[in-house]
């Protein structure tokens, strides 16, 4: 009968180790052996926990609180925690920007108390987040003032390359820029000419221009050098070409 109550009472995931027991007494020992096999698989985890374990992004209570619940669950299964093991595991856990406090407290002469640590630690992270805000206010200043300057510089500059841009694209068709008469330059007129005020200014002589086929000879005169001259006989006006 009481065979039969205790296997009324376990839960279905247990009956499976249960298999083969004739007698209550053997049910109670393959639960014992089950179960306490993980309890000390949990008790090993929790050490292991206990030493790794690291501040990371918690607050100092949030990471007090962790390595307190570890401790009490130890406890709880019949494995303590002594406090300096509490004290060992919160200061091995803090990041590199607690190392100062670390020393301090490993200098000193007496034994603080693990409400004394965490007294003292709240103390320092309240220290360094202000620190920290600190840092941050010059910080965001010079950000701002670089990332207007880097603006303007590549504003400008942007523009600077559509506008060589845009110059390399019209320098392409030279066939469509005028040539300055005087001083023998692609891109403008006479009239737009700054050398047309220097009296010292000497032009250069332009170079003869010469057809694909070649020099024109004396018997291929250039019609474009042909001038018309008006020649006045009795009064009447007789027009003969003239070839220069």
């Amino acid at each position: 009968m009481l065979f039969t109550w205790l296997l009324s009472t376990l839960a279905e995931s247990v009956l499976p180790r249960t298999i083969g027991c004739r007698y209550a007494f053997q049910v109670w020992e393959q639960i014992h052996k089950y179960f306490n096999a993980h309890l000390k698989a949990k008790v090993r985890q929790l050490r292991s926990e206990l030493k790794t374990i690291k501040k990371g992004t918690k607050t100092i209570t949030e990471f007090g609180l962790r390595v307190r619940a570890i401790a009490d669950t130890l406890l709880s299964v019949g494995d303590s925690v002594t406090e300096q093991d509490q004290i060992d595991s919160i200061l091995d856990g803090l990041p590199e920007e607690y190392n100062p406090f670390v020393m301090m407290i490993y200098g000193r002469s007496d034994s603080p108390s693990l409400y004394d640590i965490e007294g003292l630690l709240l103390v320092q992270e309240s220290q360094l987040e202000k620190f920290r805000q600190e840092l941050m206010v010059p910080n965001v200043s010079a950000n701002i003032a670089h990332t207007g300057g880097g603006w303007g510089n590549s504003h400008a500059r942007g523009r600077g390359r559509t506008n060589r841009g845009r110059g390399r694209g019209q320098g392409s068709s030279s066939g469509n820029r005028p040539t300055c008469q005087l001083c023998n330059k692609y891109g403008h007129h006479v009239f737009d000419c700054w050398y047309r005020f220097d009296e010292n200014f000497v032009p250069a002589p332009s170079a003869p221009k010469q057809d694909a086929k070649g020099p024109k000879g004396p018997k291929d005169p250039d019609p474009q050098a042909s001038s018309l001259i008006i020649v006045v006989v009795g009064g009447c006006g007789l027009g003969a070409e003239f070839v220069g």
